[in-house]
């Protein structure tokens, strides 16, 4: 009786999709984060200068960071 191997591989499996689908998620927003905050400080210091600039370019950079590195875990 294979039943229960075949849950146990069916399992690892789904979580394996789930793991890719959540990289292909998070990745690519912590990417959108990074150029976020590449804008924001090219646009303090070459075109105008922003409001908070620093907690803005500091808070993207951050999020950022977080995201990539939670798309790898």
């Amino acid at each position: 009786n294979g039943h229960g191997r075949d849950s146990i591989v069916f399992s690892v499996n789904f979580l394996e999709v789930e793991k890719k689908k959540d990289f292909i998620l998070i990745f690519p927003s912590g990417g959108i984060l990074f150029a976020t905050s590449d804008a924001l400080l090219a646009l303090d210091r070459f075109v105008t200068p922003l409001t908070h600039s620093q907690i803005l370019v500091m808070a993207t950079y951050y999020g950022a960071q977080l995201l990539i590195a939670l798309s790898v875990v």
